[in-house]
């Protein structure tokens, strides 16, 4: 089945190109805001912090060298197609290439952490075991 990449119209607004920014990396990459906005090496919410003059120069740079198929027609204005021609929607290796350094990082925490998780756990089981 082929995915849609046709976004629920958001209008010539700075709130709609903030949404189909947020859209673009759902629809694209399975990203949450924070996470694309980390994908792009921008700082925590640098979308959400878009003023009514648009977006820097830089901030568009930024999330252009990470996402070259994003159109900016449908960016800025929501028409045309999402992504520019010869592109598709990411898929399996391209997405998990994408999404790998968040998970590694978020396995790293975890393993950091885990004999302290440990003990904490541990103790949630002994105390859910002593109230019954």
């Amino acid at each position: 089945m082929e995915k849609s990449t046709k976004a629920p119209d958001y209008g010539m607004t700075i709130q709609g190109l903030k949404e189909r920014i947020r859209y673009f990396a759902r629809a694209q990459y399975d990203f949450g805001q924070n996470y694309f906005e980390s994908y792009c090496g921008l700082g925590g919410g640098t979308i959400s912090a878009i003023k009514s003059n648009g977006p820097t120069a830089a901030v568009l740079m930024k999330i252009l060298s990470k996402c070259p198929e994003l159109n900016l027609n449908w960016l800025f204005r929501g028409e045309g197609p999402m992504l520019l021609e010869g592109h598709t929607p990411a898929e399996g290796k391209e997405k998990e290439s994408a999404q790998a350094p968040y998970v590694q990082n978020a396995k790293a925490v975890f393993i950091a952490n885990w004999d302290g998780m440990k003990d904490v756990i541990r103790q949630v089981i002994t105390e859910t075991m002593n109230e019954k």
